[in-house]
Parts: structure tokens; sequence; C-alpha cells
């Protein structure tokens, strides 16, 4: 199989559990907390403990913010929202936040701000959270097929086999017309046992042998800052499917016997 191929199959995978792990923001959300990150940059200080949530404010949060506001450089930087989240409560108001990442020339900044919006529209500030971190940090997460230990190779080639495998027999069982049972055959077939995870970025793998894994493969990141993981299983019951079923020709058979 193609590495394209291969990368675009394992991020398919992995798109409904991205889409159910990023809530959408709106346009005027996003600006409201850029405006956050804006104020820190201009050191407005006063501005932001001004519109800080008096329920949040803590000791010390002068001195915090000038803390963070240090962290930033002067130049101009590129933003990227890596994380939204939003959550409407039952007294009509709004919780919202987004994780940024600020990269500049030297450094990047991730930038962590939440507001609070009541029902009647009044926003609040209730976090700010800046940390400096290696320029581009989000996309040392990204899946690559370069620079990989050969063993994650060889990781992929497995991951694959598992669903052809899997496929093959569902296949082989379709065209079985002598099989009773085949609903309870397919949902075996669509099962993989024991769980091998790979974390790609690291290579690093762990085996769970007590793991009943469905549609044999899995991807799944945890966050933006977290890296790609992924999971593959054996496929038994389509493997003893295809080695036991008798009409299935294997190259090990001997020669039929002519029909009289």
């Amino acid at each position: 199989m193609p590495k394209s191929l291969l990368s675009a199959l394992v991020v398919l995978f992995c798109l409904p559990v991205l889409a159910a792990c990023s809530p959408a923001i709106s346009p005027q959300q996003d600006a409201d907390l850029r405006g956050v990150y804006e104020k820190m940059r201009v050191n407005d200080l006063a501005g932001i403990e001004a519109a800080f949530n008096p329920q949040f404010k803590r000791d010390g949060l002068h001195q915090g913010l000038s803390f963070m506001q240090g962290m930033i450089p002067p130049d101009a930087p590129k933003v990227e929202l890596l994380k939204p989240a939003i959550q409407s409560n039952a007294d009509g108001s709004t919780d919202y936040g987004g994780l940024y990442e600020y990269d500049y020339k030297s450094t990047a900044v991730l930038a962590e701000m939440q507001i609070h919006q009541d029902k009647a529209g009044k926003k609040t500030i209730t976090s700010v959270q800046l940390r400096q971190a290696p320029a581009g940090i989000a996309h040392a997460f990204d899946f690559g097929l370069t620079g990989k230990k050969y063993y994650q190779y060889i990781f992929l080639f497995l991951m694959a086999l598992s669903p052809a495998f899997g496929v093959w027999g569902l296949v082989a069982l379709w065209r079985a017309r002598d099989i009773k049972w085949k609903f309870l055959w397919a949902l075996a077939m669509l099962l993989g046992f024991m769980d091998l995870t790979m974390d790609w970025r690291t290579g690093d793998t762990v085996l769970n042998v007590v793991y009943v894994h469905p549609l044999w493969i899995f991807a799944r990141k945890f966050g933006p800052l977290s890296p790609w993981m992924l999971s593959t299983s054996l496929p038994v019951s389509a493997i003893a499917f295809l080695l036991g079923y008798r009409r299935l020709e294997r190259p090990w058979d001997p020669p039929k016997a002519p029909k009289a």
C-alpha cells in the first residue's frame, strides 16, 4: 500500500475523534479571546484586571500577569488556534476559551484564555495562562512518514494487514453459500483481539492482551499537543475462517480430483 494512501487512511479513522473533541467557537468569540492576548502584548494589564471576573480574581493576579507579559517577544507572530472550547450553561450564560499558539522567530507562546458571558451579554475574563514553548510546537506532533525508526514502518505494515485480512474474510464469507449463521460470523470478523498501540512520535508500544478491538485498527489524538496513538489488533475470526473453510483454495492444498 502506498505511503500516501496509508497516511490518508490513518487520518480518516481519526476525523470523528477530532470532530468530537473540537467544538466550534464563533468568529466574535475568537476575536474576544485574541483581544485578551493583544492586551497582554501591549502591556495593558490594568485593562485585563478591570475585565477580570471578580469570582476568579486571586491575590497576586497583577504579579502573575506581569510575569507572563515578559514572555512575549516584540516581533509580530503567526497565530494558530489549537483547541477551542465552549459550554452553554443552564442559567443562560456561556463559557468559552481557546488554546492558541503564537509563533515568533525565536520561540512560541502558548496562550490559553477563557471568557464568561452572562445571559445579559456581559463578558468577563476568567483565566489567562501563558507559557513558552519551542516554535512550531503543535506541528511537532503531526502525523508524518519521514524520519521514523524502521520498526515504525513495520508497525504500519502490520496495521494495514489487519483490515486486509478482515475484509478478505468477510468477502470469503459472503461468497460461501453453505455457511450458516453468517451474521454471527460477520460480527466476529469485525472484531480484532488484543491491542498493540504505538506512540507515533516516539515509537513506544504497549500491548494489551485482554482487549476486543472493533474494526481492527484505530488512531486517536488526545489534544493538539499530544502524539498520534495508532492501534492495531489481530483479526482472529477472519484468519480462522480463511484457514478453515473447506472450499477455500489455499497454496498448500493438493490438486483437486477431477469430477466424474
